[in-house]
């Protein structure tokens, strides 16, 4: 796990705990998640952590003058910039838009109450579940460690899950009603656009989406992003 301190990417203890460590140096902390942090089993609760430097590094930052804009093909500073509000610019627009989705999609299902099936909310359950074992692995924490139980988790996860539940099934009813279809071409075109851009083994994930199921879930993606929009265009135009 890599920690930067004054970058503000980790918890607060986090990058207090690291300063003044020497390579190999062990320290044990106490993290106190705030009451809203992200993962729910451990929002609001004390956690104990031993950390081990095992490595020390400087970050060098590389000088922002022209031979920077070169290395990035571009002309001069003036284009870096432009470059770069343009970055942030998308990146605000990406979060807004995000922001009103789910304005929207919560106001649908305040208005269109429905019983979730158990078979749904089970499966999604077990993604939510396997989500936080994946990262909960990666910064090395236990259920003990958290002082939960997985069976603690799923219960603490059940209304958030319901509510994924009803909004996908709300959506995907709007998309049939709409007749929204996508076209073989939008779904190829769509795989080579996430090739493109791809870190992955492009070879590898080529197979993946180009198989059947794989063709399956970009024409899903594809047709939640058209209803989405569908239900953006609406708002704004009431």
């Amino acid at each position: 796990y890599v920690i930067q301190p004054g970058s503000k990417k980790s918890l607060p203890e986090f990058e207090e705990g690291v300063k003044g460590m020497k390579q190999g140096e062990v320290k044990d902390i106490t993290v106190n998640y705030p009451a809203d942090f992200s993962q729910k089993n451990i929002a609001g609760k004390k956690v104990g952590y031993r950390l081990t430097l095992k490595e020390l590094k400087e970050k060098k930052l590389t000088e922002l003058d022209e031979n920077f804009a070169k290395n990035l093909v571009l002309t001069n500073m003036e284009e870096v910039n432009a470059r770069l509000e343009e970055s942030l610019r998308k990146d605000l627009e990406e979060k807004e838009r995000g922001r009103k989705i789910n304005e929207i999609i919560d106001e649908i299902i305040k208005n269109n109450p429905l019983e979730v099936p158990d078979c749904l909310l089970e499966r999604e359950l077990h993604h939510m579940v396997e989500d936080t074992e994946k990262r909960m692995e990666y910064e090395k924490v236990t259920y003990e460690q958290l002082k939960t139980t997985k069976e603690e988790v799923v219960e603490k996860f059940k209304p958030a899950a319901a509510q994924r539940v009803k909004g996908s099934l709300l959506l995907s009813e709007i998309c049939r009603k709409e007749n929204l279809a996508v076209s073989d071409e939008e779904i190829t075109g769509s795989i080579e656009e996430l090739l493109k851009n791809t870190h992955q083994d492009r070879d590898a994930l080529k197979e993946r989406l180009y198989c059947d199921e794989g063709r399956s879930l970009v024409k899903d993606r594809i047709l939640t992003k058209k209803t989405l929009d569908l239900l953006l265009k609406e708002a704004k135009e009431v």
